[in-house]
């Protein structure tokens, strides 16, 4: 996977990331107890977090040209596989109830892509 592909990816993540805090931030002004505004500002404190370290993933990879290893055969599926799971989780966010589920779907996957990402 070339620097490039890498960018394209955390734009991708970024992109999922954006439409989850979105989500989480509309689920708040609705919530109907204290403990969902408690678990609502929980999921929206780790994808704002995620979303903060994907930007500066995304920074260093723009200014690193030329100097970021290619990732391993292994490490390209993984990434594939995370960038098309979280296509599909963007796609599949029709159902209200799903917020928090789509939220920490979206933040796992980010997670794992910020990993495979920063090395």
């Amino acid at each position: 996977m070339n620097l490039q592909q890498m960018i394209a990816a955390i734009e991708t993540t970024l992109t999922g990331v954006s439409v989850a805090i979105s989500q989480v931030q509309a689920a708040l002004r609705s919530a109907a107890t204290l403990d969902d505004v408690k678990r609502l500002n929980s999921q929206l404190a780790s994808l704002q977090a995620t979303e903060f370290n994907l930007r500066m993933q995304l920074a260093n990879l723009k200014a690193a040209g030329a100097t970021v290893p290619a990732l391993s055969a292994q490490d390209v599926q993984s990434l594939n596989s995370l960038t098309a799971d979280m296509d599909n989780a963007v796609v599949n966010r029709t159902v209200v109830a799903a917020t928090v589920d789509f939220a920490t779907d979206v933040l796992a996957k980010a997670k794992s892509i910020e990993g495979l990402v920063s090395g």
